[in-house]
């Protein structure tokens, strides 16, 4: 994710700030870089808020599901009063609501029949509240800690934390660029793509290297983020190798000898990548002026 996610998108944001494609472009590299410069720590346990069932997002989702489902029940109790309201109406009620009514009622009908009935004389909008508290399920982020999306929240924060820092490298580094190559290659008819295939990427080549192998080398030390959104849960569903050598090393009965061969994997790892990217700017890259 750190090569083929924060790479890609760090250049897009810095080519499209460099060539002025947006407004404000300084106010843009400021949101976009800010992010990096905050804790670790800190960001880990704000994004585990986020995702939390009592987060931001919880409350969005199920503010969203409550208006929904009372909008189309004030649809079903339009001109009914609860003292009127037929077994109809009621059967539409359950429908809407599905099974989670099967939660509350043994014999649906008529028990959310009388449970409506008792309303009566009440105003209609406590009526509506208490439907929507019984039948409104809670969006509950339970679905995250499946094992093919578990680590989806990790890699968008990684995203979000350090694309900025990439964007910074690659825009200082084509603002080195000669405005007039530029300038002469869009007057003989060349497009953004031609200019940003042609021009800006054999010039940073090297830059590109080098950002590739501090993001290869981040991506395997990503240790404080993970340990302080998930510490590798939820059923190691998120542990990847540093945090499962410190936990290894450090907690339980430690096994230093699994630890440091998990240490030595990790830096074997590293210089394997690291080799792959100097090949490929090699048989790939240009050459900087």
């Amino acid at each position: 994710m750190s090569v083929f996610g924060q790479l890609p998108l760090g250049f897009i944001f810095a080519y499209i700030i460099y060539r002025k494609l947006v407004k404000w472009p300084g106010f843009w590299q400021g949101v976009l870089y800010v992010p990096n410069i905050i804790s670790v720590i800190v960001v880990g346990l704000l994004w585990q808020t986020i995702f939390s069932p009592n987060g931001p997002i919880a409350e969005v989702m199920n503010s969203i599901a409550r208006a929904g489902f009372q909008s189309r029940l004030e649809a079903i109790l339009a001109g009914v009063g609860s003292l009127d309201i037929s077994d109809d109406h009621v059967r539409k009620i359950l429908d809407l609501a599905g099974p989670a009514a099967l939660e509350w009622f043994t014999d649906p009908v008529p028990e959310l029949k009388e449970l409506i009935q008792s309303y009566s004389g009440a105003p209609m909008q406590e009526l509506l509240n208490d439907l929507c508290n019984l039948f409104v399920q809670r969006w509950s982020p339970e679905f995250l800690s499946k094992s093919n999306v578990a680590m989806l929240p990790i890699l968008f924060v990684l995203l979000w934390m350090y694309t900025g820092m990439y964007l910074i490298l690659f825009l200082a580094n084509m603002q080195k660029i000669d405005a007039q190559i530029i300038e002469a290659a869009r007057i003989d008819g060349a497009s953004e793509w031609q200019v940003m295939r042609c021009i800006i990427l054999p010039s940073l080549s090297g830059t590109i290297v080098n950002s590739a192998i501090l993001a290869i080398s981040g991506s395997l030390s990503s240790f404080s983020l993970i340990f302080a959104m998930t510490g590798g849960g939820p059923s190691r569903v998120t542990e990847i190798l540093s945090i499962y050598m410190y936990n290894n090393a450090f907690l339980g009965r430690p096994n230093l000898p699994l630890a440091n061969a998990i240490s030595l994997i990790m830096v074997v790892i590293s210089f394997f990548l690291i080799v792959l990217t100097k090949l490929a700017e090699k048989r790939y890259g240009g050459k900087e002026d």
